[in-house]
């Protein structure tokens, strides 16, 4: 998952929690099918993070959704199968596209700068 209490690289306005999940591991380091991860996610009162599209593997259409993403609102965002997999083919199967720059070269780590709290929005 990821933490977003503090303010990384955008400040967040509208999270619903601080803690998103996109992936739940089990004991045998087998990522679980997204259905299942999505019911331990309402099981455990846990937010997914958002599910942008859902279907067929398409390169076209996720180019011109990359080209399209309003990156002043996230970062990026991940594709990935939504069938189970073992860890050593997390590689295979998941891909992560985030922002141009969407790291500040001029400054450090948001870890080693002021702690800024995103704002939750109630729900």
């Amino acid at each position: 998952g990821e933490n977003l209490y503090a303010k990384h690289a955008i400040y967040y306005e509208n999270l619903k929690s601080y803690f998103y999940v996109f992936n739940i591991w089990d004991e045998n380091n087998i990522c679980l099918n997204l259905q299942d991860t999505l019911d331990w996610c309402r099981l455990l009162n846990l937010i997914h993070v958002p599910i942008l599209y859902q279907g067929n593997f398409n390169i076209e259409f996720i180019q011109n959704f990359a080209n399209k993403f309003n990156t002043t609102i996230s970062e990026g965002f991940v594709l990935r199968n939504i069938d189970s997999f073992n860890f050593k083919d997390f590689n295979k199967n998941i891909v992560k596209w985030v922002r141009k720059n969407h790291v500040n070269q001029n400054s450090s780590h948001w870890m080693y700068e002021k702690i800024i709290p995103n704002k939750l929005i109630m729900i």
